[in-house]
This record gives C-alpha cells, structure tokens and sequence, in this order.
C-alpha cells in the first residue's frame, strides 16, 4: 500500500464529464472500484435485448480510460455484478449468470497487462442465489461471499483463493433455520477478513458478522443489533489500519434510522450509536475510514417535502460529532455515497433537482478541515442518478452515474497529480538515460513531470568504450534497465565506467630509433594497441614530448636532452638517458608505460 505521506488531497473536477457506455442501449447500475497501484475500474450492466452483459473500462495509473471490454458472455443474463482491484492491478470480476432456468455465481479475472482468464463456476447452479459480495486482501486474496438455498432457507456462504491458486472450498457463514442474505466483506492489510450479513429471525431482520484471521478461518457468528426492530441490509468499510465500521438503518415505528458499530484494529465492535436526530427519519447510510481511524457516515434524512444529504464522523476511540448538512434544503438529495483518500481526504457525491433534472453533485473535505463548496459534476439538463465515487492512493477521485434519456453511464475525474524525475550521469560523456514514456533524453542532468502512479522505464545506454555500472537514488542494481513508480519526486544517477572489453589492448613497444646528429635529438617510432596519445614523460635530463597514435597503433616521438644531459651531448658529443614512455587510450582505459635507454648523439 503507497506511502501516507506520498498521498496529495483530490485535485479539481476536470470537467466535462464524458459518457463510458456504448450509445445504442440501455446501460445501468454503475460502480467504480480503485486498486492500491492505481489502476482503476468502472462497470456497469449493458443491455443490447433481452439479457445484460457486464462491461466495464479500465484506467491504468496515470493514464486514460481504455475501450470498452464485455466481461461476461452473451447469452446468459449477468447481474449483480461486484468488481475489485488487486495490488498489482489484476482485476477480478464476480457475477450471477442467469440461463433462464438456474442462476451460477460466476467469476473471471483480467490481468494487468489486459488479457482475460476463463469463467470459473462459485456455486452449483440453482435458484435462489443472492448478490456477490468481494474483497482482495493486499496480498493477492481474494474472498467471495454470497446467499445460497439450502433446500430451506437462505445461507451466507463463502470461498476465497490464495494469491495465485484456485478457489478452496464452501464455507457456510449464516446459521440454518432462518434466511441470511445481502452479506458484504472487507479485508484489512494484515489479511483479517470481515464478513457481515443481515438475518431475518421471523418477525424481522438484525445484522450479524464474523471474522477471520490471518491464515485462519471465519469465527463464530456475533450479533451486531438486537431483535425488537427491523434493520435493512448493512454496509460495511475499512480503512488503512484496519479499522471497520458496520452501519445500517433500523426502523423504529414507522421511521428509519441510521446507526454504526464500530471495530479498531484488534479490538471488538464498539456500542451502537445512532446518527440522525429523533423525529427526522433518515437511512442508507455510507461508510468511509480515513488512514487514521476516522470514520464518516452519510445518510439522505427527511426534511419535510424534501431530502437531506447529511454527514457525522467519529474520530479514533470517539464518538461521533455534530451533524453536517452536506445538500442544500428546497430540492431532495438522494443516495449520499462517500469515499476516503490516503491522506484522510474525502469526497462525497450524491444526485439533487436542481428545477429541471436530477444532477451529481459533490463536496469534498481536506484533512482537518471543514467541507468545500458544493460542485455541481453533471451536465446541466442531463437527469443523473445513482452516482458512486472512489479515491484512488494518489489522491485522484472519480465519480460515476447514470444519465437517463437515454440511458448512459458518465464519468469525471479530479485532476491527476504530477511529480518531478530528476535524472543524473556524472560523466555525461560516458552514455546516456532515455525513458518510456519519453520525457528523460540525457547525458548529464534532465528532468521530467510524470501523471501519478506512471511506471517510467528507464535505459542506460554506455557511449563507446564505457559500460554501464550501476544505479544510485531511487533505481538500484546493474541492469541497465530500471522501473520508477511515480508515487512522489523522485531521483535516480547513472553511473558509466570504462569497459575492459572494447579498451586497446595495453601495448607499446619502442621499434627503430633515428637520431638527428646535427640537432643531437632522435626520433622514435612506437607501436601501441589502438589510437591515442603516446608521451615522453618529462624528467631532468629528457624534455616531455608526445605525439597522436591512430587506429594503426603506430606513433612516433621526439626524444631531446635537458640540463646537465644537454650540457654533456654539447661537451661530449654523446650522452646516455633513460626515457619513460606512456600510452595513454583516452577515457578510463588504463595506461601503459616501458622505459628505455637512448643514446644520443651530436656531431
């Protein structure tokens, strides 16, 4: 899971919003669902005649939404359709596959790269079968759970697939003797899985849940509400740390009421608290739980004529605060829905009649702040509805509804965060760093912005004569390849060496020696390994002198005395010196050096 201190609030609505289903029929139900890498997924049920396909688009980090991919087959009408994201962005896909007669929970999953796997059967195909619920654990598991006929009643059940095998077994979670149904999961980062249902006990309903360790299996059954009053099916969120929080409306009188237990992480569920004001029913209640605990619950309550949106939070080991008005009064604000970024943003959006149509609005509410100002997100004139949202790890919220007339599902995003790629080679002579995306060209120091959550991939590639030796910042190891998951700004230096392989080979030979009597100097020629630079290295008695040596290796140098040498060839007419030679190849390669005893002579 990325880094807390990475995460950015949501940016602006990057208007306008842009339709994601086909135009020529029926689309409905939208979700939308993020991965912790990013990846990102919107769904919704198609109908082209008489049975519906499940279609979905998928955004990778930082990029666009792809084309429209059918998910389920035609000729089996597929419903109650639940998507999920792993961590490494693999997408998995849970459905009930109607055949006209039995109804089979079925599941596929897309991987990363795109490509679909077949259909898997859950269930024995029967009547009966009740909606999917998923959860995908940070580790790749991924528990399933769903309401199926025992011949009697209805029972909560469950299977779940460690990463990268197949399905285990059965698992019955619900008691016989009475129904069990509407179940929903959630799977905190340490892999503790949290099932809850609702289970009608003969005159009316109560929420109920168990819990699995890591490693372990579901424990026993705990009721979260007492009987005496009826509740609606539960919803349930988790956050970061592992907190969970439960909530559901319970009906007392003719009234409904939202309410909420809550769990910190290896703790036990906390006592009911109610969130709307007596005499002012309210239900549907939506859950969020920021990174430190903090839970938040949205509702739509009764204003006379009218709707509400309305929201209260719970801080870590609290209770829940004062009551917001999130929608203004004078028009109804329906299906309230809220979603919490890592940083401990969040986003709610919901749908209200602005005199002409329903349309998506949202407020969003920075970390220690209080809400923003209310943004309408749809396009005017266009009746919206059934709106969801979900805030990705970096930050970037995207939101979905239905258009009616006709009926399409439309999408808009917040502006995705950049961050900078600074990239280094401290010998910008030696190669050089290009990247995929393009963006990094250079053989010294460039920099780069990049979407969050791009996966830039990054080359080096040595100049002649070099290799590469190394990465350093936030690339490591040899290879000359390297990914940089642009999560936050980053660095990364390229280190080149001399490469022993393509150096000349270390040679240098002095040949036939030709001395100028008149001048009293000699000149020497010389073979070397490869072109270059070959020296007389300067000492009291030689003067320095060098000479270029081409690819040939052949090269030739001027020897010639100094201070008491020279004295003596102009007394004697003769002197003896050692010279020291040295060929150097440019670059890293190393040198050669010999030495050689020359007899100088002047007439």
């Amino acid at each position: 899971m990325p880094d807390r201190a990475k995460t950015v609030p949501p940016g602006p609505w990057v208007s306008p919003a842009r339709p994601l289903s086909p135009l020529n029929a029926i689309s409905a139900s939208p979700k939308v669902a993020t991965g912790p890498e990013g990846t990102t997924v919107v769904y919704w049920r198609f109908t082209p005649g008489a049975d519906s396909i499940l279609q979905a688009r998928v955004r990778p980090p930082a990029g666009e939404f792809g084309p429209i991919e059918s998910l389920s087959p035609a000729g089996s009408d597929a419903s109650q359709p639940v998507l999920a994201v792993g961590p490494d962005g693999t997408i998995r896909a849970v459905w009930a596959s109607f055949d006209g007669v039995n109804t089979t929970l079925v599941t596929r999953t897309r991987s990363s790269g795109g490509a679909l796997e077949p259909i898997q059967n859950l269930n024995t195909p029967g009547p009966g079968i009740g909606p999917p619920a998923l959860s995908i654990g940070s580790d790749g598991t991924t528990t399933v759970t769903w309401n199926g006929t025992n011949g009697t009643h209805s029972i909560v059940r469950a299977r779940t697939a460690p990463p990268g095998r197949a399905f285990g077994p059965e698992v019955l979670l619900s008691q016989p003797g009475e129904h069990s149904g509407a179940s929903q999961v959630v799977t905190a980062p340490d892999g503790t899985t949290t099932a809850v249902w609702r289970r009608n006990n003969g005159s009316d309903h109560k929420v109920q849940v168990s819990t699995r360790p890591p490693g372990g299996s579901f424990g026993p059954v705990e009721d979260l509400t007492t009987i005496g009053a009826s509740t609606s099916q539960p919803a349930v969120a988790i956050g970061p740390d592992g907190t969970v929080a439960v909530g559901w409306h319970r009906r007392f009188g003719v009234d409904f009421f939202p309410q909420v237990r809550t769990r910190p992480p290896g703790g036990g569920f906390g006592q009911t608290q109610s969130l709307s004001t007596p005499g002012q029913p309210a239900s549907d209640p939506r859950l969020a739980v920021g990174p430190d605990g903090t839970v938040t619950a949205v509702w739509s309550r009764s204003d006379g004529p009218y709707d509400i949106a309305e929201t209260r939070s719970q801080p870590p080991g609290g209770q829940f605060g004062p009551t917001i008005d999130l929608s203004q009064s004078g028009a109804s604000a329906e299906q309230p829905v809220i979603s919490a970024g890592l940083d401990g943003s969040e986003v709610v959006v919901w749908s209200r009649f602005d005199g002409v149509a329903d349309r998506v609005e949202s407020r969003t509410r920075l970390p220690g702040g209080a809400f923003g100002p209310t943004q309408i997100i749809s396009p005017e004139g266009q009746p919206s509805s059934f709106s969801e949202v979900a805030v990705g790890p970096d930050g970037r919220a995207t939101a979905v509804w239905r258009r009616s007339n006709p009926f399409l599902i439309y999408s808009i995003s917040t502006l995705a965060p950049e961050y900078t790629l600074a990239v280094f080679v401290p010998n910008g002579s030696r190669g050089t760093v290009t990247s995929n995306p393009s963006g990094i060209d250079c053989g010294s120091l460039c920099l780069a912005d990049y979407g969050s959550f791009t996966r830039v991939t990054l080359t080096a590639t040595p100049a002649t004569g070099y290799r590469f030796s190394g990465w350093n910042g936030s690339c490591s190891g040899t290879e000359p390849g390297c990914e940089v998951t642009m999560d936050e700004a980053k660095s990364v230096s390229a280190d080149f060496e001399a490469d022993p392989a393509v150096c000349p080979p270390k040679k240098l030979k002095t040949n036939r020696l030709k001395r100028n009597r008149k001048r009293g100097t000699a000149s020497l020629k010389v073979q070397t390994g490869g072109k270059g630079k070959v020296i007389v290295k300067g000492s009291k008695k030689v003067k320095k002198s060098s000479g270029k040596v081409g690819a040939n290796g052949r090269g030739r140098l001027k020897v010639k005395a100094r201070g008491k040498a020279a004295k003596a060839l102009m007394k004697k007419g003769k002197v003896k010196v050692t010279i020291r030679l040295a060929y150097r190849p440019g670059g890293d390669c190393p040198d050669r050096t010999v030495s050689r005893k020359v007899k100088l002579v002047r007439r």
